[in-house]
C-alpha cells in the first residue's frame, strides 16, 4: 500500500458508501490512526480487537494496527456478549475498537474505543489526535500477524495464529491464481472479520494498485453497489452468499439503468 501510495498517490484505493479514497490518502489515514493508537498506548506485540462490520474504517485501522507491529484481532460481531468476552479474555486484548452500534456486545471490558459512524467512514475521527507514525514498524516473517478466533461450535472459541510468512504467501498465492491485477476492482461483501473476505482475494487487491470497495451488507449493500456505477462494463470481482449474490444483480441491473439515465440527461 504505502509502495502504491508513493508511486500514484492520486490512484483510488478504497471505495466506502459515497467516499473515495486514494492511495495517497489511505497512507496519511493509517500513519493518522497509527499515531491515535499509540498515543493509547499500543505498541508493538500488542493485541487491538476490532468488533467491527465493514467500513473503510475497518481496513484503515487493520492496516495502522500492522504499521505499529501491533497484532490484529478481528471478531465476529455475530457472537453474544458472553463469547466476545471470553475472546478478549483469552487473547490478552489491551484494545478494544468497537462499532457504535455494537457497544453493547463490548460489555465492562475496560479499554475501549467507540467508532461512530462518521468515524467509520474515516478512522482519524477516533481520535485522540496525535502525532502521525510515518515509519512502518519492521517485523519478521514468523511474527505474528493477526490471532482469529473459531465460532465455538462445539466448545469455547479457539485461537488461530497467523503470522506474517502466512498471511504473505496466502496473499501471494491469491495474486497468483486468481490473477489480479492494477485494474482489479474488488466488491466486499462478506464480513471482514472473517478471512474469506479479508483474504479472498481481500487486502491483496491493495497489493497490486486495485481498488477495494467495503459493503457491510444489508441495508449497506444497495448503495456501495450504486457507488460502483462508475464500473458498468468492467469487470467487478467479488465473492458473496447466495442471498448477497442475488441483491447484488439487482443493484447491478439498477446502476446499469442509472448509468444509461445519466449519458442521457448529457
Amino acid at each position: 500500500m504505502l509502495r502504491w501510495a508513493r508511486a500514484e498517490p492520486g490512484r483510488l484505493a478504497l471505495l466506502y458508501r459515497d467516499r473515495r479514497v486514494s492511495y495517497g490518502e489511505l497512507a496519511a489515514r493509517v500513519a493518522a490512526t497509527a499515531g491515535s493508537l499509540r498515543a493509547r498506548g499500543i505498541g508493538e506485540g500488542d493485541i487491538v480487537a476490532l468488533l467491527m462490520k465493514n467500513s473503510a474504517a475497518f481496513i484503515e485501522i487493520s492496516l495502522a494496527v500492522s504499521h505499529l507491529g501491533a497484532v490484529l484481532l478481528p471478531i465476529n460481531c455475530r457472537l453474544g456478549a458472553d463469547e466476545v468476552a471470553y475472546i478478549v479474555g483469552h487473547a490478552g486484548v489491551k484494545l478494544l475498537l468497537v462499532d457504535d452500534q455494537l457497544r453493547a456486545l463490548a460489555g465492562v471490558f475496560g479499554n475501549i474505543a467507540v467508532v461512530d459512524e462518521a468515524a467509520q467512514s474515516d478512522s482519524r475521527r477516533i481520535g485522540p489526535s496525535a502525532e502521525a507514525v510515518v515509519e512502518p514498524c519492521v517485523r519478521r516473517p514468523e511474527d505474528l500477524f493477526r490471532l482469529m478466533y473459531t465460532s465455538g461450535t462445539t466448545d469455547r472459541p479457539k485461537g488461530v495464529i497467523h503470522s506474517y510468512a502466512n498471511y504473505h504467501w496466502k496473499c501471494l498465492d491469491h495474486i497468483a491464481v486468481l490473477g489480479l491485477h492494477g485494474a482489479e476492482r474488488l466488491l466486499v461483501v462478506g464480513p471482514l472479520y472473517h478471512v474469506g473476505a479479508f483474504d479472498l482475494p481481500g487486502l491483496a487487491v491493495l497489493q497490486m494498485g486495485g481498488l477495494l470497495a467495503a459493503c457491510g451488507g444489508g441495508n449497506d449493500l444497495p448503495p456501495a453497489a450504486m457507488a460502483c456505477r462508475d464500473f458498468v462494463g468492467k469487470t467487478i470481482t467479488g465473492a458473496a452468499v447466495p442471498a448477497a449474490g442475488r441483491t447484488m444483480r439487482r443493484c447491478d441491473q439498477a446502476a446499469r439503468a442509472t448509468a444509461v439515465s445519466d449519458r442521457t440527461r448529457r
